[in-house]
């Protein structure tokens, strides 16, 4: 687990083993999984949770999944008082990786690469095992939300 925090959100990486057994599908499994994971964000990293939350779930079958998580500032302020509500949206989309530096070559036969502007992209197109994953995420930057769409609407690939 990787936590980014970002002005008033907080983006939390979970790789697909923290997903084995968690349904996106079923609301309530999922409500269940956010609140736990708050909990366990309290204890580890000391972020407080109260109030209410917009939160984007952003899975992808070969990573994991992206959770961003914005506050939302409501006038009623006693309303949460030590309470937590949430508001979730399932996103099912491919990750892209945006390469810091090449990675090996025999990595390279698994993804399809894009260019998009003066950056290269990489899109998996087959499983990768945890040492190659942990490779490839070491040298790129993981481009999860609507940035990975418009990349790969306007980029060109590169190879495929």
């Amino acid at each position: 687990m990787r936590v980014v925090l970002e002005d008033n959100k907080k983006i939390i990486f979970l790789n697909k083993e923290y997903l084995i057994k968690i349904n996106f599908d079923d609301k309530k499994t999922t409500e269940v999984f956010l609140k736990d994971l708050f909990h366990k964000l309290e204890l580890n990293y000391n972020l407080f949770f109260e109030g209410f939350y917009n939160v984007n779930i952003y899975i992808d079958q070969i990573y994991g999944a992206i959770i961003e998580v914005l506050k939302e500032d409501l006038e009623y302020f006693d309303y949460f008082d030590g309470q937590i509500e949430v508001s979730f949206k399932i996103i099912k989309k491919e990750f892209l990786y945006k390469l810091e530096e090449l990675p090996q070559k025999n990595i390279l036969s698994k993804f399809i690469i894009y260019k998009y502007k003066d950056n290269l992209y990489l899109k998996p197109q087959k499983a990768l095992d945890n040492i190659e994953m942990g490779m490839l995420l070491e040298q790129s930057e993981i481009i999860f939300n609507q940035k990975a769409e418009d990349i790969l609407k306007y980029s060109k690939i590169v190879k495929g």
